[in-house]
Parts: C-alpha cells; sequence; structure tokens
C-alpha cells in the first residue's frame, strides 16, 4: 500500500512540475501575441489585395517633398473591357481620402485613359498632401467600373494597399 501512495505521489510531482512549464509557456505566448510580435503587418510591408481578376501589382510609395505618393499597377484579368467610373484611395493613417470622379484625375493620378482591356494593365497613384516618410501605410482603395459598351451596370470592388513610404 506504501508503495501504491508513493508513486501516486510521484505522478503527481510530476503533473504538478510540467504543468506549471506549460502554464509559463502559455503565458509568454499570451504576452508575445498581445504584444503583436506575430503580427504579419510588422514584417510584411508590401500587401495589395483586390478581387482575383483585377490582379493588383507592384504597390509603392514616395514622398516628395510635403506630398507623398501611393502606386499600385491593376491588370484586367476579366476577359472583357472596363472603363473606370470612379476611384476612391484612403489613407487609414489620416482618414484623407482622394478620388477621381468621372474623367476627372484630381487626387488619382493616372495615364491617359481609364479605359482598360483584357489582359492590360494601369498604373494609378494616389497624391496625399502630408509627410509619411519612411512610414508604412495602409490604404482602402474603391473602385466603381463598368464594362465597356455593355448595359450591364456598374460594378464595385475594393481593397486594401499597403507599402512602405520611401524618401525621393
Amino acid at each position: 500500500m506504501n508503495k501504491k501512495k508513493h508513486n501516486g505521489q510521484a505522478a503527481m510531482e510530476y503533473l504538478m512540475t510540467y504543468g506549471w512549464v506549460l502554464l509559463s509557456i502559455l503565458v509568454i505566448v499570451a504576452i508575445l501575441f498581445s504584444s503583436g510580435v506575430f503580427d504579419k503587418g510588422k514584417v510584411l510591408t508590401q500587401e495589395c489585395k483586390l478581387i482575383p481578376d483585377l490582379p493588383c501589382l507592384t504597390p509603392g510609395g514616395e514622398q516628395i517633398g510635403d506630398v507623398y505618393f501611393v502606386y499600385i499597377n491593376i491588370s484586367n484579368g476579366l476577359g472583357y473591357s472596363i472603363q473606370f467610373q470612379e476611384i476612391k484611395m484612403k489613407d487609414l493613417i489620416t482618414n484623407i481620402e482622394i478620388n477621381n470622379a468621372g474623367t476627372s484625375t484630381d487626387g488619382i493620378v493616372q495615364g491617359s485613359s481609364l479605359n482598360l482591356d483584357p489582359g492590360d494593365s494601369i498604373m494609378l497613384s494616389g497624391k496625399f498632401n502630408g509627410n509619411a516618410e519612411s512610414e508604412t501605410r495602409t490604404f482602402f482603395i474603391n473602385m466603381q467600373y463598368e464594362r465597356t459598351g455593355s448595359s450591364s451596370g456598374q460594378h464595385w470592388v475594393s481593397g486594401r494597399i499597403r507599402t512602405k513610404i520611401e524618401a525621393e
């Protein structure tokens, strides 16, 4: 009987020792998660997420004087021509929003046309006032487009852009 008691006591000591170790590990992992060490945004400096058929490529940003720009390259994988009607871009840190409605290019600088044929791409850039040099900024983009030569109506696509603003 004494041997069973001794075995039970040894098992309890074993469980208590390893229990405290496991509890300590859980506390350390919880502290690391709450401090943001595992936040992919701190490691990931560039991302551009839109719907799969309008992929957003090569985001970037640059500071020129008192203005900073964010650049994105959007490709048309829809299989038909589209025309962008409105493009809005918002800096999620400052809440500054810029847009271009219709054919105006106020705020959104782009090529000669807002038309995009299948397989083609267009470079857009948002122009923001302020200083964001050496900062990683996140932008929300919302684009309205319609199919060229069709009466299928207007469609909206939105996404997120994250990029570091580099010095000129």
